[in-house]
């Protein structure tokens, strides 16, 4: 060590410096991912799909939803073609692309619930993350199960603002599935060990969202009758709803 030269500080300098860039470029294509995530998102909200709806508006809702993933995964590939120019363990970025990472599971569990109804599994997300291409071949992104995890918990507050809305625009329906449906997602993450940091956090949010939805269905099971479905905007879905166990 004592024998170090400028020359050796020089080479440890331009590896740093390189790294330093390398981790900014992720960062920013996270961000460009978590942006156009939450915009699928928001599309399908604002245009009120469900499984229950099978009209030709909503397929094009899915269509388009889908057209903004294919955008993603071009995202995608430039952090793997970037991860791959090191030659280096991808998982030594992730805290650089995680979030964005993230954010695109939750996007794309509220759409494949939103096209059938069910959850989003480990294989499916997967398919989205492997690149296409000869150019490609040597080079992928692997989905950490941390991230997907997490991704997968912050479906429920989508899934929860779907259920409100739907039950102010007079959807009875759709409250009741979504109510199973959370309830058992809710027992699962209850398994899972706190090992990862951010777990218990979601884990407490998605109580929160569960809460709201048991209110919902309440509120609908037992004024139901007396509200008139142009009416039920006037239920306030944040009221305290912890007395309201099924």
């Amino acid at each position: 060590l004592d024998k170090m030269s400028a020359e050796d500080f020089s080479k440890l300098q331009q590896e740093l410096d390189s790294k330093h860039d390398r981790y900014d470029k992720l960062a920013k294509l996270s961000r460009e991912c978590t942006s156009l995530s939450k915009k699928a998102i928001f599309h399908l909200h604002r245009t009120y799909v469900c499984p229950t709806d099978g009209t030709s508006e909503t397929a094009q809702v899915l269509k388009d939803t889908e057209d903004k993933f294919a955008i993603i995964s071009g995202i995608l590939k430039e952090m793997a073609t970037e991860i791959a120019t090191a030659n280096e363990d991808p998982f030594r970025y992730q805290t650089a692309y995680s979030q964005g990472v993230q954010e695109f599971i939750e996007a794309l569990s509220y759409w494949t619930f939103c096209r059938t109804g069910k959850l989003l599994t480990l294989t499916q997300a997967e398919r989205w993350f492997r690149l296409d291409g000869a150019e490609f071949k040597a080079i992928h992104l692997p989905l950490h199960p941390t991230d997907f995890i997490l991704g997968i918990a912050d479906l429920t507050g989508e899934l929860m603002r779907a259920c409100t809305e739907s039950a102010t625009r007079g959807n009875r329906f759709l409250p009741f599935m979504l109510l199973p449906f959370m309830r058992a997602l809710y027992s699962e993450f209850l398994k899972l060990p706190a090992t990862v940091k951010a777990l218990p956090k979601k884990i407490e949010v998605l109580e929160g969202s569960l809460l709201k939805v048991e209110h919902v269905c309440y509120t609908l099971t037992v004024r139901g009758s007396e509200i008139h479905s142009g009416h039920l905007l006037s239920i306030n879905v944040n009221e305290e709803a912890s007395n309201f166990y099924f």
